[in-house]
């Protein structure tokens, strides 16, 4: 070993970007400019949003995402990636396990368009198999690091801490592999950083990520289990429960936490669902949680579920109002039209952004709107049926708006070769 490399066979060089501060910098240890410490206020999650549009992650600082093998847990942070993409954020994607055609295909199941995932600068994805030991990884990570991104995910945390020649089970290894990694991505880039990991094979054991406990306490953002209630699967319905088992700052447990179980300390936030009933379409959600609660009264439970399906309708019915009116094709992607709405206020308050494409997906699902193929990949919306609250529920009438669509589909065909003909005729008056 090399009076340069440090235990493990980790370098501690100058060129390695996980070694310390060099002596010529200003020292961790001088006293901190307060003002300029709280300058940004309380410290709140801002991004990856449920249903009801709260948020559950932070902004530069690093979480965990941990369950068996398939759990739901890389499909639930997929789920937090398209939200960024489809809202014209920038991504970053580090991969120890999957692949890039995996990782890419689930995301275009998910909703965001190929030319999105094809964008570098956009949707950063990147397969390490060197260790960040090499120099041509170094340079290559500190440039990723000039990028600006609102999330960053890191796909098989024991895989790269292996890849470091660290060990799991060691406190100081862990330590050092967060501070220089999951951390730094996290504090130059600004991004919320999630590091997906395993739970032990010991069923007594599983409130806390694969290896040392030091994985837990040096996350500064929110520790996150997932367990299945029904399994996820191509051509079926799964339900994953999302609970929290840490929260250093409150923002998540303390607002959105109930059922809490007082063994593990964990509080239950979530239920992510995905549908892969259509090969080509999934639908995910986190929905907020419902029934008979911890020691939350079915009162208002209830009411709280009433009020989430009168905000989903409220959102249809506005989808619809606007999809019927006379847009141009610009006016009608997925992007488009929820950027239109999103000054749209139910009851006083503004309505999440996710909310408006949930509400959205499934008018298309129930066949009130249709899409169509439009520019650079983009889907275009056209209404079939307006939406009424309260109506339309029944097999019956679905298979009308089914066979509707349809019509409206002929309809819209006939009309643009109409177009395409006045076109011509005009071109050729010239």
């Amino acid at each position: 070993m090399s009076d340069t490399q440090g235990r493990n066979g980790f370098d501690q060089s100058d060129d390695d970007p996980f070694c310390e501060t060099s002596d010529d910098e200003c020292s961790s240890w001088a006293p901190v400019d307060m003002r300029t410490a709280m300058a940004g206020g309380e410290i709140l999650p801002d991004i990856g949003t449920r249903d009801d549009g709260a948020p559950m992650l932070y902004a530069g600082r690093v979480h965990v995402f941990f369950g068996s093998f398939e759990s739901g847990k890389t499909f639930a942070a997929l789920y937090f990636v398209a939200q960024e993409l489809n809202r014209g954020q920038n991504v970053l994607y580090i991969d120890f396990e999957d692949s890039g055609r995996g990782i890419g295909w689930r995301l275009n199941q998910l909703g965001v368009e190929l030319d999105v995932i094809y964008n570098r600068d956009r949707f950063a994805y990147i397969r390490p198999d060197e260790s960040l030991r090499s120099n041509s990884a170094a340079t290559h990570f500190d440039s990723l690091l000039e990028g600006k991104y609102s999330l960053a995910v890191i796909d098989g945390v024991t895989e790269s801490i292996s890849l470091e020649n660290l060990k799991d089970s060691s406190g100081s290894d862990i330590a050092l592999w967060q501070s220089r990694f999951p951390r730094r991505i996290a504090r130059e880039t600004g991004a919320a950083t999630i590091c997906l990991d395993h739970v032990p094979k010991d069923l007594d054991n599983r409130a806390m990520p694969t290896g040392s406990q030091h994985k837990m306490s040096g996350i500064d953002g929110v520790a996150y289990s997932f367990t299945c209630d029904q399994k996820i699967g191509k051509g079926k319905i799964g339900r994953v429960f999302m609970r929290v088992h840490k929260d250093r700052s409150g923002g998540v447990r303390g607002p959105l936490g109930s059922d809490y179980n007082a063994k593990d300390q964990s509080a239950l936030v979530g239920l992510f669902v995905l549908d892969a009933r259509n090969a080509t379409n999934y639908a995910a959600r986190i929905e907020v949680p419902s029934g008979q609660i911890g020691s939350q009264s079915s009162v208002v439970i209830a009411e709280s579920h009433s009020n989430a399906h009168e905000k989903l309708d409220f959102c249809r019915e506005r989808l619809t109002e606007y999809i019927s009116k006379s847009l141009p094709d610009d006016q009608r992607s997925g992007r488009a039209i929820v950027s239109a709405l999103q000054s749209v206020k139910f009851r006083k308050k503004t309505v999440g952004e996710q909310h408006w494409r949930n509400a959205l997906q499934s008018l298309i699902d129930e066949h009130y709107v249709f899409t169509e193929d439009g520019p650079r990949k983009s889907k275009l919306h056209f209404k079939s049926e307006m939406f009424v609250a309260g109506c339309g529920g029944s097999d019956e009438q679905r298979g009308k708006r089914k066979v509707a669509v349809e019509r409206a589909r002929r309809v819209r065909q006939v009309e643009l070769a109409r177009a395409k003909v006045a076109e011509m005729n005009d071109l050729d008056s010239q």
